[in-house]
Formats: structure tokens, C-alpha cells, sequence
């Protein structure tokens, strides 16, 4: 039996509005990865997690899609859910202050590229979420159509800038 005059009596300290992606944008990177991958002819898995750690989309594409792939994925997905940072941003970032993965508590996936954080504003500190792509192309691969299918969302990476133009715009 619903109480509506109990919403009255909840403190609005007591509520947090929260921003993260949505089911449907993520849906819209999921299909933007796979037109990325197909048109490579690459086999892999693609996965899209919100900013609260929750795997929205998930999708295998391609004949030599094998299970590996889908758990690199899902490591990588691990990996930008703990620190905020795409794989190979944090990769970079742990070989230059000398740690290892002792230093985060067994809280890191995989850091092979392929895992690209994504955020709301363009200085790169309100996490969005981690789009993910593993597959069969190579690391530079899987993060290029990442950061190929955030292109001309509205939403920014922490990844260092790119000379070339985007390869494809959404559709």
C-alpha cells in the first residue's frame, strides 16, 4: 500500500540526485562500437557501464568472438570503474609513479588500452562511465573504436588529444 504523505516527510538531506548515463546512451555507444568493429572486421565483445559500476549493454560481435574476450573486457571495465581512467591512461600513470597493482588492492582488471573512461565535463572529473571493447585487432584497435563511437556525444575522455579526425560521426 504506497504512502504518498510519507514523501512529505523525508529530509531532502536525505536524497541524492545522481547523474550518470542512460540505459539509451548506452545502447547508442554500444551500436557506435560495433558499426566500428564491423567495418574493421573485428571480432570482440563491447560493454558499457555506468558510473555506479552497472553493465547497461553488453554485445559479442563477430565469428571469432571467444569468451577471453568478453573477460578482458569485463577487466578493463573493473579497471576504469575503480580509478576513473581509461586503461591505458592509468597504465601510463602507475609506470610513471613506479606501482603496481599490489598498490590498489587487487581492485584492477586488465590495463591493456580498450578501456576508456568517459565523463560529463571536459576537465575530466565527473565520471560518466567506461565504455570497454575487447577483440581480436590489438589494444590500439579496441581503444580506437572506443574513443571513435564518444566522438560527437557531448561526452569527454581523459585520453590525450588526437591529430586525425574523427572516422566516423553517429548516426
Amino acid at each position: 500500500m504506497a504512502h504518498p504523505e510519507r514523501s512529505d516527510l523525508v529530509q531532502h538531506s536525505w536524497v541524492a540526485e545522481y547523474r550518470t548515463i542512460a540505459e539509451e546512451g548506452a545502447l547508442v555507444l554500444q551500436r557506435e562500437v560495433l558499426i566500428r568493429a564491423k567495418a574493421a572486421g573485428a571480432s570482440g565483445s563491447v560493454a558499457i557501464f555506468d558510473n555506479r559500476g552497472m553493465m547497461l549493454a553488453y554485445q559479442a560481435t563477430g565469428p571469432n568472438a571467444y569468451n577471453q574476450h568478453m573477460n578482458i573486457a569485463l577487466a578493463k571495465g573493473k579497471s576504469v570503474l575503480a580509478t576513473h581512467r581509461s586503461t591505458s591512461e592509468q597504465r601510463d600513470r602507475m609506470e610513471t609513479k613506479g606501482q603496481g597493482a599490489l598498490q590498489f588492492a587487487d581492485t584492477l582488471g586488465s590495463l591493456f588500452k580498450g578501456g576508456v573512461a568517459f565523463f560529463f565535463d571536459e576537465d575530466a572529473t565527473e565520471f560518466a562511465g567506461a565504455l570497454v571493447f575487447s577483440g581480436d585487432k590489438g589494444e590500439d584497435k579496441d581503444e580506437e573504436f572506443c574513443r571513435g563511437a564518444l566522438d560527437g556525444t557531448g561526452f569527454y575522455t581523459d585520453l590525450p588529444e588526437r591529430e586525425q579526425e574523427p572516422d566516423v560521426k553517429l548516426r
